[in-house]
Formats: structure tokens, sequence, C-alpha cells
């Protein structure tokens, strides 16, 4: 029973509380999107809420998200659209991307190294996809520079964690990003007002490059 629950709450509660969550993010949804360019991968497009942000220097869209509920939303979406962006939606993981080395321009994630299950693995899914010289566009919640709000997260992971669907309050994301191969370009980190409690409004914002010679 407990467990025929929690797969009703991951898959018809939880994604929209998500979304709802992170409505008010337009504006970072915004800034972020404007430095991608041509062909693009989102990982963990969620409900797909970046696809409005997408500036014209992009081409080609591809989604891959796990959950089927998104994957339903994003499809949908799809097919709504007027067809002057290439979109493709593809079910997977950040973990194993269905996709060849050295084809995308850019990749974005947008708080979603919080949860996917192994951050080192999907980090490097990333920067194999990526071209030399591609893009690789973030926004995500991280663990607090405060001493008393990091022992916060520490004390609320766990619970966190079951309540967000696997979401991670303590990862230390820009280690993880530069031990990938990544070089930053752009890197910005501060406290968000649009992302509610204290042990989620610690951001890391920004762009990071794959380098020519690596």
């Amino acid at each position: 029973m407990k467990d025929v629950i929690k797969k009703w709450y991951e898959k018809k509660v939880f994604p929209y509380l998500e979304t709802l969550a992170t409505s008010n993010l337009k504006r970072e949804r915004h800034r972020l999107l404007a430095l991608a360019e041509g062909h693009l991968m989102e990982i963990g497009a969620g409900a797909g809420q970046n696809v409005d942000h997408l500036p014209p220097a992009v081409k080609r869209y591809v989604a891959i998200e796990p959950s089927t509920t998104f994957i339903k939303r994003l499809r949908k979406d799809k097919a709504c659209r007027s067809g002057a962006l290439d979109y493709l939606v593809l079910q997977g993981k950040a973990e194993a991307v269905p996709h060849p080395s050295d084809i995308f321009d850019t990749v974005v994630s947008f708080l979603v190294l919080c949860s996917v299950i192994d951050p080192v693995a999907s980090l490097s899914e990333i920067f194999r996809i990526l071209k030399p010289g591609g893009r690789f566009l973030f926004f995500e919640h991280v663990l607090a520079e405060r001493p008393e709000t990091f022992r916060k997260q520490q004390f609320f992971n766990s619970l966190w964690k079951h309540i967000a669907c696997g979401c991670e309050l303590v990862r230390n994301t820009p280690r993880a990003i530069e031990s990938a191969g990544f070089e930053f370009q752009r890197f910005n980190r501060y406290r968000s007002s649009h992302m509610g409690l204290s042990i989620t409004a610690q951001v890391i914002e920004g762009m990071a490059i794959k380098p020519f010679h690596f």
C-alpha cells in the first residue's frame, strides 16, 4: 500500500507541485536561455517551461525527461506549436542520453542536478554530447554558504528527498561541474527570493564551456 501511494504521489501530485513552485522563475529562465544557440538539449525538461524563452538563435530543441506525466505534457505542447522550431521529445535519464557524442551546441539544466540519481554520470553525459566549445547553461539550487543554513539543509535532507522525489539539498554542484571538465564562463552564486525556503534559496546560475582541448 505504501508503494502504491508513493507511485501515485510521484506521478499524479509532485509534477504539478513542482511546476507550480517554479512558475515564478520566468526572469531567470529568460536570462539564462538568452545564452542558448544552435542545436539544444534540455536535460530534465519537466513541464517545458523553458521552451517559451528560447531565443531565435536556437534552431532545434530536444527534450529528455524521465517522468511519464511530463512526457505526455511535453508531447501535447509539441502538437500545439506552430512547427517553427524543430522540436523532439524523448523519454530518458540524464545518466544515459540516447545521442552520439559532440552533437549539441547547447545543453540546459534547470533545477535538475539536485535530483538526478548520479550527478557525476549526468554531467559526464552532458560533457560528452556537447560539441567542443559548446555551452552548458545551468540554474541549480545548491548547498548553502551560511553555516546555519547548511546545518538546516543537512538536518532536513532525508525528509526533503522523500517530499521532493529524490531532490538533494546538499550537493556541491559547482565542484561537480568543474570536475566533469567544464570551464566556467559565467558564474553567479546568490540567494534567490524566488526559491522559497532558505534551504532551497542558495542557487548557482551561469554558463560553462566544453573546452576544445581536453
